[in-house]
């Protein structure tokens, strides 16, 4: 997989949209407003693009509001976050299970 980190609508958008297929991993932190709006910008202009939202505390409401928002995955506590890597192997057609 080729990992680029970015927190700007642009360059998220372009490097979907360059680099299809792609899954975008969002890590929610200290912003969740802007990041949330993120999260709905790239799949409202991509929605091909599959999303995992990674949170750090159990949050249902948080949870709930990433699925609304257009989440494939949304992974809170207790969830290991060591899952991301299967979870994109199996978001990208073609790579190994």
């Amino acid at each position: 997989f080729w990992l680029r980190e970015t927190s700007q609508f642009a360059a998220c958008r372009n490097l979907v949209q360059s680099s299809p297929p792609s899954v975008f991993v969002l890590v929610l932190g200290r912003d969740l407003e802007r990041e949330l709006a993120l999260l709905e910008q790239v799949h409202a202009c991509v929605p091909t693009t599959a999303a995992i939202v990674v949170g750090e505390a159990d949050h249902p409401a948080l949870v709930g509001l990433a699925w609304e928002l257009g989440a494939a995955f949304v992974l809170f506590p207790p969830t290991s976050v060591e899952i991301i890597t299967e979870l994109v192997g199996g978001l990208l057609p073609g790579s190994p299970p």
